[in-house]
């Protein structure tokens, strides 16, 4: 009879990550779907780029402090002097693509003029 009780509490317990996680990933997609109002405009192509680097820039910018708190937590500070330094770059580049661009014209007249 223990072992049947166990069993069942071993069920709901799952059952009930199952719907906490379900309920977890319908949120962020409610939550995406709310935030894609912005290409409904009348440009909407150029609003959704917009959108899409900045939600990449946040993304990033989230990822750059994981990474520099597991190197900090080892005490890694070369790497995590790297990291940073690194992900500054990367990060300045999603936020303005227009410096990119303007740098691989700069190289291109360099080289072929």
């Amino acid at each position: 009879m223990k072992q049947m009780h166990s069993k069942v509490k071993k069920i709901k317990g799952r059952g009930i990550q199952v719907y906490r996680m379900l309920m977890m990933i319908s949120g962020f997609i409610f939550l995406w779907l709310g935030q894609m109002q912005v290409a409904c405009a009348t440009n909407y192509g150029e609003k959704a780029g917009t959108w899409i680097l900045e939600q990449i820039f946040w993304i990033g910018l989230v990822f750059l402090g994981i990474a520099l708190i597991g190197c900090l937590i080892k005490r890694a500070w070369v790497p995590a002097l790297i990291t940073g330094l690194c992900g500054g770059i990367i990060l300045y580049f999603v936020k303005n693509p227009s410096q990119l661009s303007t740098i691989g014209e700069n190289i291109a007249n360099l080289i072929f003029t």
